[in-house]
């Protein structure tokens, strides 16, 4: 239900909704999140969306980043990009697991654009993928 109203016509219910998902977690929501940033909603509830997604856990906020930059939309793009560039290896005391590794390297197929080189040395060095 809140996530629906993410992409009200309203700006200020689509806000509060997001801070009201901002602390629920769960499979179910994050995938809820992301097919809002995928559809055609509104460009502000996509950003709602992926700001509540980049809190999640780091490994698992890539994807999301990744997916953003690839995006097509400006402030999604950026934020993407600006997530990547301040994401750092010692923000987790464990390595990704080998499924967050394949699901970097499946976003970073599926982009349309190449990624940046300083971006993917980023992902490199957080991630520890080889990038094709």
């Amino acid at each position: 239900w809140l996530v629906n109203l993410l992409c009200d016509e309203r700006p200020s219910v689509a806000r509060e909704a997001g801070r009201a998902l901002e602390s629920m977690s769960g499979t179910a929501l994050v995938e809820e999140l992301r097919r809002v940033i995928r559809s055609d909603a509104r460009d502000y509830s996509r950003r709602y969306a992926l700001r509540i997604l980049l809190r999640k856990h780091p490994y698992d906020a890539v994807i999301d980043a990744l997916t953003a930059a690839g995006s097509g939309s400006e402030a999604l793009a950026r934020a993407g990009t600006n997530y990547i560039e301040s994401v750092r290896p010692w923000h987790v005391s464990y390595g990704p697991t080998d499924a967050q590794k394949d699901a970097v390297q499946s976003a970073i197929r599926d982009l349309q654009a190449p990624l940046p080189e300083n971006l993917r040395r980023r992902l490199r060095d957080f991630m520890g993928v080889g990038m094709e």
